[in-house]
């Protein structure tokens, strides 16, 4: 931990045997480059990263004399032997720590700001919140008046899910600058509900099939083909995509989500949904350092 004339900065670590590296390494069939040998479905994608023994998915909040800090920065490396000094960073913060290298590291570090101006730090605590992980429920098509049975594999629990409508959509062009690239418009959005209904964000849906790709197109004005990367299309992420719409449905007191699909550039007739149920792995730890 250093303390500075801005905040605080704590560097996290955590060593993994060599054994378990190689464990991981032959089960899920890994390149030298830590990539799979052949191409996982997206169930299997999940439990991958799920057990990738160097990942740890969390969000750091430090208190200093019982007042919370704000996350202003942060960044993680990762080392392992077989690695050698590829990663200059990393080799740095084991030669300054005397680490042992027969092994792998994940090395996080955070970086916290005063709130208000400098203290003395007379207690400091540390806590790690993971980060929510997917579990794979199934996939499924879907038609308006539609009931599907969805069972979470961690509860147990079976919720039931309606399709209230499906409606083709087409995203407007104009909301998208000319930056030397075209994209995909077309896309679906589903309005459902689910019984025992979860939080917005323990339940998501997304398409089981990725969208099209953007394609170069001339450019007629304002910006570069390299600040697309820049702009923010619905649909076609590996992430979070229901959205709670308010004041729908027709039932009063109904929560009415809504998923969209990938953007393709025709429109899409049927779309295979992927069902994915969001939890944390573990429980919030406190560490006191001060």
């Amino acid at each position: 931990m250093y303390c500075c004339s801005e905040g605080v900065v704590l560097d996290l670590l955590k060593k993994v045997p060599l054994e378990a590296l190689n464990r991981f390494a032959e089960k899920w069939g890994l390149e030298e480059n830590g990539e799979p040998r052949r191409e996982l479905p997206p169930a299997e994608q999940d439990a991958m990263e799920a057990e990738n023994p160097m990942e740890e998915r969390f969000r750091a909040e430090v208190t200093v004399n019982g007042q919370p800090l704000r996350e202003s920065t942060g960044y993680g490396r990762y080392w392992r032997s077989e690695d050698g000094c590829c990663d200059e960073d990393a080799d740095r913060v084991l030669e300054h720590y005397e680490l042992e290298r027969d092994c792998g590291w994940a090395i996080w570090r955070v970086c916290c700001l005063w709130n208000g101006g400098k203290l003395k730090p007379e207690t400091v605590e540390l806590t790690m919140t993971a980060e929510k992980e997917a579990v794979d429920g199934g996939t499924f098509t879907a038609e308006p008046g539609k009931t599907v049975p969805l069972t979470d594999p961690r509860t147990g629990l079976t919720h039931t899910l309606r399709v209230l409508s499906l409606t083709p959509e087409t995203m407007d062009r104009s909301l998208l600058p000319p930056v030397g690239m075209e994209f995909p418009t077309e896309y679906v959005e589903m309005q459902y509900t689910l019984e025992p209904p979860l939080p917005v964000g323990d339940f998501v849906l997304v398409d089981a099939v990725p969208g099209d790709e953007a394609r170069a197109c001339k450019v007629e004005s304002g910006f570069t083909a390299q600040e697309s990367a820049c702009i923010g299309i619905i649909g076609g992420a590996d992430g979070p995509t229901a959205v709670f719409v308010s004041g729908k449905g027709d039932e009063a007191g109904e929560d009415v989500r809504a998923a969209y699909s990938s953007l393709h550039y025709k429109p899409v007739e049927t779309v295979t949904w992927r069902a994915r149920f969001m939890a944390r792995p573990k429980e919030a730890v406190t560490v006191t350092l001060m």
